[in-house]
């Protein structure tokens, strides 16, 4: 799976890196039965979503859009039922070979006040090696859902599933039917501050040369803060690890700004701090916009 669209990391390294994911999971934490995701009456948003943390409402009434990206953490309010929002960015990695992918399309849709269901839009994948020849390539395609719940009003969890679909290229998308499962917390400290964490794990396949596929069992996991200064806008930093075989420990910033209720812009840059002797550190920059069509 490439890391860009679903991970918001680095999305270029001539070792390629495929998740593969079954029901494994190292969970922050236990969600009940469905009928316990059930948001309780009024509540316009989550704690913790990517939104300003003193109000989930304009001074007009209207909700504020939240969404995954930026940042590594996934939402922990689903969608407002039978809405549809959709994430779409644009991803630059710099690896051993540069990388830029577009779309980055993520479509969401509320079914019940504590389901929404997902789909990752295949993208366009342009490479830019050494020789000058660009190679363009389609990655996979992604279905998943979010199963949120509200454990006090400061605090809220969710989980998502994902499950990838080899529709593209072997050079950009996955080399089989893939996937993961990540649980996310958010907690709203006060007013203006936000602590969010996730945490994923899946048995992943990874390229090691053109005739060997590997598979191993890879985990990531890590923190991010949000201050929000104003209603309208909201900045982060993030400190993660993701494990496959090596460790690589990523940070990286950015920030969400809400030029009206259902439209919210953002930017993020992230950066590797370490990937193993013979690995350089990645650095992805990824920018783009979250919309609510109705």
């Amino acid at each position: 799976m490439k890391r860009t669209q679903h991970d918001q990391g680095a999305i270029g390294t001539d070792v390629r890196r495929r998740r593969v994911s079954s029901a494994l999971i190292l969970a922050l934490f236990s969600l009940p039965a469905c009928p316990a995701f059930a948001q309780p009456a009024g509540d316009a948003q989550a704690a913790g979503d990517a939104q300003p943390a003193d109000d989930a409402q304009t001074t007009d009434g209207s909700e504020l859009v939240s969404g995954d990206f930026p940042g590594f953490t996934n939402v922990t309010s689903a969608a407002p039922q039978f809405t549809l929002i959709t994430e779409q960015m644009v991803s630059a990695s710099f690896g051993y070979t540069p990388q830029v992918a577009v779309p980055g399309l993520l479509a969401r849709s509320g079914l019940l006040k504590w389901l929404e269901v997902r789909a990752y839009v295949p993208s366009l994948v342009f490479t830019f090696p050494d020789n000058g020849d660009t190679q363009v390539d389609v990655d996979e395609l992604g279905l998943g859902a979010v199963l949120a719940t509200h454990f006090s009003p400061s605090v809220s969890g969710s989980l998502v599933p994902v499950v990838v679909l080899p529709v593209g290229d072997d050079d950009a998308g996955a080399l089989g039917v893939e996937g993961h499962l990540q649980a996310n917390v958010a907690w709203n400290v006060t007013d203006q501050w936000s602590l969010q964490a996730a945490v994923r794990a899946g048995l992943e396949r990874w390229q090691v040369t053109p005739d060997d596929v590997a598979t191993d069992v890879g985990f990531r996991g890590g923190l991010l803060v949000q201050y929000s200064p104003v209603r309208t806008l909201a900045l982060f930093a993030q400190s993660y690890v993701d494990v496959l075989g090596v460790g690589t420990l990523m940070v990286g910033g950015g920030a969400t700004f809400w030029i009206a209720p259902p439209v919210a812009l953002f930017a993020e840059v992230n950066a590797g701090v370490y990937e193993g002797p013979s690995m350089p550190p990645p650095l992805s920059v990824n920018t783009g916009a979250v919309v609510r069509w109705w």
